[in-house]
């Protein structure tokens, strides 16, 4: 698949608007609504913050931006992190977008990103760092049982975490931190 197409038709249902109802909406100032509306999304496209907030952290975005001093073009920045220009580009607008990052001029007059008080949240290593907080958050094992949530509050058997991985969590993590044996 192509990245930078998938990212059009995220842009595509990131900007979906609700019809309005005029019986749904009976009383409801226009303002409220709007207010309404941008909840609404939020709700229905929260996940994408994360993983596009995944997708900063991990190659080091907020790192490489620390590192060089000043604005760094889109192709310096791809350079530095060996992506692909047109993929980090749709990353980039949805975080600049988000407030995460912001654009400045660079020495060249070309736009360029810079950090933001936000975004030093990012740095790998950084002081007061929630990166780490944020990989283990968006770790495939602990976002599995969300897909099971609606099945489990049919069911009512099993925690979703169980209909998931096939056991429970505490037993998930006793077996995981015990110490493999050598073989030997």
């Amino acid at each position: 698949m192509n990245v930078h197409h998938g990212f059009g038709s995220l842009r595509r249902a990131y900007r979906f608007e609700v019809v309005m109802n005029m019986s749904e909406t009976k009383g409801l100032e226009r303002e409220r609504w709007e207010e309404k509306q941008k909840e609404q999304k939020q709700c229905v496209l929260g996940f994408t913050e994360s993983a596009v907030v995944k997708c900063a952290i991990e190659p080091g975005i907020a790192d490489a931006l620390e590192n060089s001093g000043g604005p760094m073009s889109l192709f310096e920045l791809s350079s530095s992190l060996g992506c692909s220009p047109p993929a980090l580009y749709s990353i980039m607008r949805f975080l600049v977008h988000r407030g995460i990052f912001s654009e400045k001029s660079t020495s060249q007059g070309s736009t360029g990103y810079v950090q933001t008080p936000i975004s030093r949240l990012l740095i790998g290593r950084g002081e007061n760092s929630m990166a780490g907080l944020a990989l283990f958050l968006s770790n495939p094992m602990l976002l599995a049982p969300w897909q099971y949530l609606s099945a489990r509050v049919l069911a009512c058997e099993t925690s979703a975490f169980e209909a998931a991985h096939g056991k429970g969590i505490f037993q998930h993590a006793a077996i995981e931190s015990t110490p493999k044996q050598a073989n030997g």
